[in-house]
């Protein structure tokens, strides 16, 4: 169970005051560099891949934690559909710290449909057959939508985003390039429906903003340019749009792409060893900055309001982000 915050670890983003939470969900010494993806389920439960890479963690709407084991190389994006079914992106890529660098084996990424008891229901198979190292999943009104599409970036790959039908059959292939440019490291990916249409939205991380794209493939327009920094994760919550800056900051937009507030700043220069730290020439995990984030990864929000935030490190660390009022 979730215990209450310690006194005055209070945030406030875009006019609302936070507690804030910092989970203690892996063991003191995890040495596993986590590379999380998080997602909302319709009761309001809240998950997260776990610093192995082959664990979901799940946390309830009354803060119970659970697991469940997966046989993946390195869990990394995350979506929840309407049969309580978890989608979960593999990227095939594990990586091990090793002195001042890393490495780790790349296979053949996957996108999995398991049930929480961490049984295989489906599988989507890479267009073309050519390879691929997805990093992120959506699925509209948590598969209801849009006649249970599924939707997957391609971002470690090759750079595209598909779309795919609920049986898995493969629909249309986009490389955002009638935005003006191709995407570059497309990662989270999400289902806006607060407006009129939906629209699919792409943190087009290497080009340091978003595409909005329709369900069709079709480009919409941009967001965010000249704004954000690199976007990693991306949430919906009250008709904002949360966005985590994997170079150091929480950013809150509203739904034309207009910066409403930020926690913490962007670096301009990385530190040695970022993500993590260096230590007697090894790569450790670094330290843990207060009431701050260093590299936020994975984003979701739930139904009850919740904001759960995971970072790319050694150890991992995942922060809860709960309304004050409700603490």
């Amino acid at each position: 169970m979730l215990s209450a915050p310690a006194k005055n670890r209070v945030v406030t983003i875009a006019g609302d005051d936070f507690s804030w939470h910092e989970l203690a969900l892996e063991e003191p010494n995890e040495a596993s560099w986590a590379h999380p993806g998080a997602a909302a389920g319709p009761d309001g439960a809240l998950h997260i891949a776990g610093a192995t890479g082959q664990e979901i963690i799940s946390i309830g709407a009354d803060g119970t934690i659970s697991r469940v084991r997966l046989s993946t190389t390195e869990a990394h994006g995350l979506a929840v559909d309407h049969r309580q079914s978890l989608w979960v992106v593999d990227n095939g890529h594990k990586p091990v710290p090793n002195g001042l660098s890393y490495q780790g084996e790349k296979v053949q990424g996957r996108v999995l449909r398991v049930g929480f008891d961490g049984v295989e229901q489906q599988s989507l198979a890479a267009p073309g057959r050519l390879p691929w190292h997805p990093c992120s999943v959506a699925v509209h009104d948590h598969g209801h939508g849009s006649g249970g599409q599924v939707w997957v970036a391609d971002g470690y790959g090759q750079s595209l985003v598909h779309a795919f039908d609920r049986d898995g059959s493969h629909l249309w292939t986009t490389d955002g390039s009638d935005s003006g440019l191709a995407f570059s490291t497309p990662h989270g990916i999400l289902v806006d429906d607060w407006g009129p249409e939906p629209r699919l939205l792409v943190a087009d991380r290497g080009n340091r903003r978003i595409v909005a794209l329709g369900m069709d493939g079709g480009v919409l327009g941009t967001l965010g340019s000249g704004v954000l920094t690199s976007p990693s994760g991306l949430a919906l919550r009250e008709g904002k749009l949360w966005v985590t800056e994997l170079h150091g900051s929480l950013k809150v937009l509203d739904l034309q792409g207009e910066l409403l507030d930020s926690l913490g700043a962007d670096f301009t220069e990385r530190s040695p060893g970022w993500p993590n730290a260096l230590r007697d020439g090894a790569t450790v995990a670094p330290p843990t900055p207060a009431l701050q984030f260093s590299s936020p990864h994975g984003i979701a929000a739930s139904t009850t309001g919740d904001v759960l935030v995971g970072e790319w490190r050694i150890g991992g660390r995942v922060v809860l982000l709960r309304p004050a009022g409700d603490s």
